[in-house]
């Protein structure tokens, strides 16, 4: 045990020994190599000191946003953008953000951050890369009711809830499959006003309540399609006729 223990104390010192003389931008690329290649004892030890030295340097905040596997990460990337703009690095940062909202399964974010990276960024490499990720994702799927009703609730009059449960159902039924998102709102009265809006431009989406991180907002859906690839193909339709953007969700 005790030599295991003398062994990585001499890996780390070795390492710390190794980065002394080097630009803070070149620490953090150091450290973010021991982080890929397995040594994350190592990368976590020495990050620290960047973590005061070089709160402002966007190299040390990405790559200390690439060691962060909660949300944390996010507040980051977005000081990486925040500081320099138009620096090296901010670039990759919009293209992690798609990402990570992408592993949350957030649509608007990651398509919000994805229109971000492309105006900005028109020369970026990661353009290509984000459209990628973006389009292999099978679904942005949401449930078209809020299961979480109480026990009580449900009792209170068996006979209203039966019939409620059975336009539910028949709502449901009626509504399955690709659909194209082209709004989000943190409340029902508002969706509304936009559906009346959009019904005005001749197009017919549905409201359906759906959780983001924890909360229920409501989204605007136009819709169904039988499949990814008509959605797809009607997308351009429907983006040209409410004047937003239009994601492919799956409404089961």
């Amino acid at each position: 045990m005790r030599r295991y223990i003398l062994g990585a104390a001499c890996v780390i010192l070795c390492s710390a020994v190794q980065l002394s003389g080097q630009s803070y931008e070149e620490q953090a690329l150091d450290i973010l190599k021991l982080y890929e290649e397995g040594q994350t004892d190592t990368a976590y030890w020495l990050i620290e000191p960047l973590k005061r030295n070089a709160r402002f340097v966007p190299a040390a905040l990405y790559v200390r946003a690439q060691m962060t596997p909660d949300d944390r990460a996010l507040n980051l990337y977005r000081e990486v953008i925040a500081l320099e703009p138009t620096g090296p690095w901010a670039d990759e940062a919009a293209y992690q953000l798609v990402r990570r909202y992408i592993d949350k399964r957030d649509s608007m974010a990651s398509w919000t951050w994805y229109s971000m990276l492309t105006t900005n960024y028109p020369q970026s490499p990661y353009k290509a890369r984000a459209f990628s990720v973006l389009e292999g994702v099978a679904s942005w799927q949401f449930e078209t009711e809020d299961e979480r009703v109480s026990e009580s609730e449900s009792s209170k009059s068996e006979d209203a809830g039966t019939k409620e449960e059975g336009e539910a159902k028949e709502d449901e039924e009626e509504f399955r499959g690709y659909a194209l998102q082209v709004g989000l709102f943190p409340t029902k009265e508002a969706a509304e006003r936009r559906l009346a809006q959009l019904r005005a431009r001749s197009l017919q989406p549905e409201i359906f309540p759906k959780d983001v991180n924890g909360k229920t907002q409501y989204a605007l859906v136009v819709g169904p399609y039988e499949s990814r690839e008509e959605a797809s193909k009607a997308r351009e339709g429907v983006t040209k006729a409410c004047e937003c953007g239009a994601f492919t969700v799956l409404v089961e």
